[in-house]
């Protein structure tokens, strides 16, 4: 009441007793900062109460401040009122001091990340903003681009503006980020292909198809395949990766065997001994003979076996022998199998029987030798199966047993 008494009669030396001196530019409040009510002379020369703040809708409490002597100049346009009013009820607040506040929220740390849609070069992000208006009631707000909208992949920026019906009006910006997580896609991957070696070589020379690649992004920056197309392959089997790497570092791979066979004979580098007569030793119907084993080499660069037969330094009997010299690699190459291993299958038993009879085709196998391969299935083919799960193991052989296996499982329930 005193106080009331002392600005009713403008006291002005009371005044500057009691109060501070208003601050000349008070621009920036932080949220729930308190504020001060002072007063100041106008062009008149006459006092008037201000509340000097660029944005007093972050006033949450207000309490008496200085006074000024004179009207500063400030960058923005203060708030004048006849009456004071201090306290901390920030809606009477800004009834008194005629504030338009909008309280405004946006995402928070201004920034919303998202995935790409499947199979999409962009992604459909939401966010939540909430806008309440002078009077407590929520306020519709409108954004741009919208929410619904479709956000290329990057960073791209979101205004947002809340507005009442007085047309105050307040905005906030925030930035939408779309990752794209998508891996490029392979098409058409070559099959494991077979080839031979070039001749006398240990290599061949091998051309495939390079494989296609598709990105949500549309935009696949590179395509590798290692080893490359239209280079030299060793014997043996060789995997070939092939990698797609598009523009955000995603990347997909597609892998396919070469198969390098050696199926050129070893050669003799030494002529085979020439044919020659032999008189039998003294009162023996043989004749002791002794030749030279030629030499042979191979493209593989590998020490090659010669084996001859009848050998040499053995009794060879009377008339025509012929002498035969193998030369022979060191190609162990197991043979392939042509067909497929027959698929599992259920079987049920025989009527009366805790046993099936079963019957299945024998696959096929063929061998980098040319020669016909052996394969043997056990338990073999149209035999008593008994109930359970029974394994059948196929083995393939070749001449120089080298062997492959593969397997298939029958399994025989009761009626």
């Amino acid at each position: 009441m005193w106080l009331s008494h002392v600005v009713n009669r403008y006291n002005v030396v009371l005044m500057l007793q009691l109060l501070s001196v208003l601050p000349e530019t008070m621009i920036h409040v932080r949220a729930h900062q308190t504020c001060e009510v002072g007063r100041e002379k106008n062009e008149d020369d006459d006092f008037r109460w201000v509340l000097p703040y660029k944005d007093p809708c972050q006033c949450k409490k207000v309490r008496y401040g200085g006074l000024n002597t004179f009207t500063p100049k400030r960058p923005f346009k203060p708030v004048y009122v006849e009456k004071p009013l201090v306290g901390d009820n920030v809606g009477e607040i800004r009834d008194h001091y005629d504030l338009n506040c909008i309280d405004m929220t946006c995402p928070i740390n201004a920034s919303v990340e998202g995935e790409t849609d499947p199979g999409q070069p962009t992604g459909m992000i939401t966010w939540k903003t909430k806008a309440i208006g002078n009077d407590g009631e929520p306020l519709s707000v409108v954004c741009d681009p919208p929410l619904g909208f479709s956000f290329p992949i990057g960073h791209t920026n979101i205004t947002c503006l809340a507005e009442d019906q007085r047309g105050n009006n307040k905005s906030c910006a925030f930035d939408v980020s779309v990752i794209d997580k998508e891996s490029p896609e392979i098409t058409q991957c070559p099959l494991d292909q077979e080839t031979i070696t070039s001749p006398g070589a240990t290599t061949a020379m091998v051309t495939y198809l390079t494989p296609n690649a598709t990105d949500n992004s549309d935009d696949v920056i590179s395509l590798i395949c290692s080893p490359p197309s239209e280079s030299e392959f060793h014997l043996g089997r060789t995997n070939v990766s092939c990698l797609a790497e598009d523009s955000s570092g995603n990347n997909g791979t597609c892998n396919f065997e070469i198969h390098v066979i050696d199926k050129e004979p070893p050669v003799f580098s030494t002529q085979c001994p020439a044919d020659r007569q032999m008189v039998t030793s003294p009162r023996n119907a043989t004749a002791m003979v002794t030749y030279q084993t030629p030499n042979s080499t191979d493209n593989s660069g590998e020490e090659v076996d010669v084996v001859c037969y009848p050998v040499s330094q053995s009794e060879f009997p009377i008339g025509l022998t012929t002498v035969t010299c193998v030369a022979r690699d060191g190609n162990k190459e197991p043979p392939v199998f042509s067909t497929q291993c027959p698929a599992d299958r259920q079987m049920v038993t025989s009527p009366r029987n805790a046993t099936a009879m079963v019957t299945y085709q024998t696959p096929n196998a063929t061998d980098n030798s040319g020669e016909e391969v052996d394969v043997v299935c056990y338990p073999v083919s149209q035999s008593e199966f008994p109930i359970g799960l029974t394994t059948v193991t196929c083995v393939a052989r070749d001449g120089s047993e080298n062997n492959r296996t593969c397997d298939f499982k029958i399994e025989v329930n009761g009626k």
